[in-house]
Protein backbone atom coordinates (compact mmCIF):
# COMPACT_ATOMS: atom_id res chain seq x y z
CA UNK A 1 0.00 0.00 0.00
CA UNK A 2 1.33 3.28 -0.75
CA UNK A 3 2.15 6.38 1.35
CA UNK A 4 -0.77 8.30 0.15
CA UNK A 5 -3.72 5.36 0.17
CA UNK A 6 -2.38 4.81 4.24
CA UNK A 7 -2.30 8.12 5.50
CA UNK A 8 -4.37 10.20 3.01
CA UNK A 9 -7.07 7.61 1.71
CA UNK A 10 -6.34 7.87 -2.00
CA UNK A 11 -3.88 7.43 -4.41
CA UNK A 12 -1.01 9.99 -5.37
CA UNK A 13 -2.87 10.52 -8.80
CA UNK A 14 -6.00 11.64 -7.14
CA UNK A 15 -4.27 13.91 -4.96
CA UNK A 16 -2.48 15.66 -7.74
CA UNK A 17 -5.93 16.13 -9.38
CA UNK A 18 -7.96 17.29 -6.46
CA UNK A 19 -5.01 19.57 -6.06
CA UNK A 20 -4.89 20.93 -9.57
CA UNK A 21 -9.17 21.39 -9.53
CA UNK A 22 -8.56 23.19 -6.00
CA UNK A 23 -5.41 25.38 -8.22
CA UNK A 24 -7.36 25.84 -11.29
CA UNK A 25 -10.64 27.34 -9.21
CA UNK A 26 -8.56 29.51 -7.59
CA UNK A 27 -6.54 30.64 -10.49
CA UNK A 28 -9.71 31.53 -12.55
CA UNK A 29 -11.47 33.40 -9.29
CA UNK A 30 -8.38 35.70 -9.93
CA UNK A 31 -7.93 36.14 -12.91
CA UNK A 32 -11.69 36.63 -13.41
CA UNK A 33 -10.87 39.75 -11.31
CA UNK A 34 -13.49 38.01 -8.18
CA UNK A 35 -13.81 39.10 -4.85
CA UNK A 36 -10.08 37.84 -3.25
CA UNK A 37 -12.69 36.88 -0.05
CA UNK A 38 -13.79 33.82 -2.13
CA UNK A 39 -9.72 31.99 -2.74
CA UNK A 40 -9.34 31.00 1.10
CA UNK A 41 -13.42 29.81 1.14
CA UNK A 42 -12.13 27.38 -1.80
CA UNK A 43 -8.97 26.32 -0.16
CA UNK A 44 -11.41 26.03 2.92
CA UNK A 45 -14.25 23.72 1.01
CA UNK A 46 -11.58 21.86 -0.68
CA UNK A 47 -9.79 20.78 2.17
CA UNK A 48 -13.47 19.95 3.86
CA UNK A 49 -14.15 17.06 0.57
CA UNK A 50 -10.49 15.91 1.09
CA UNK A 51 -11.61 15.12 5.12
CA UNK A 52 -15.13 14.15 4.32
CA UNK A 53 -13.73 11.78 1.56
CA UNK A 54 -10.84 10.47 3.99
CA UNK A 55 -13.46 9.63 6.74
CA UNK A 56 -15.34 7.59 4.58
CA UNK A 57 -11.85 6.00 3.00
CA UNK A 58 -10.50 4.89 6.04
CA UNK A 59 -13.93 4.04 7.77
CA UNK A 60 -14.27 1.34 5.01
CA UNK A 61 -10.82 -0.08 5.11
CA UNK A 62 -11.66 -1.48 8.89
CA UNK A 63 -9.27 -1.59 12.06
CA UNK A 64 -5.60 -2.09 11.76
CA UNK A 65 -5.21 -5.03 13.37
CA UNK A 66 -4.12 -5.48 16.82
CA UNK A 67 -1.75 -2.85 18.23
CA UNK A 68 2.11 -3.53 20.20
CA UNK A 69 0.25 -4.20 23.74
CA UNK A 70 -2.47 -6.71 22.69
CA UNK A 71 0.13 -8.35 20.43
CA UNK A 72 2.31 -8.80 23.23
CA UNK A 73 -0.82 -9.76 25.48
CA UNK A 74 -1.58 -12.57 22.93
CA UNK A 75 2.27 -13.53 22.65
CA UNK A 76 1.93 -14.47 26.45
CA UNK A 77 -1.14 -15.52 26.72
CA UNK A 78 0.02 -18.15 23.86
CA UNK A 79 3.13 -18.99 25.78
CA UNK A 80 1.41 -19.72 28.87
CA UNK A 81 -0.92 -22.28 26.64
CA UNK A 82 2.26 -24.00 25.31
CA UNK A 83 3.74 -24.61 28.75
CA UNK A 84 0.50 -26.46 29.84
Amino acid sequence: MSWFREHLGMDGISFLIHAGITAALMTAVAVSGGPREVQPMILGGSLAVRGIHRFFVLRKRGPAGLTTGEMSAEQRALGRTEAR
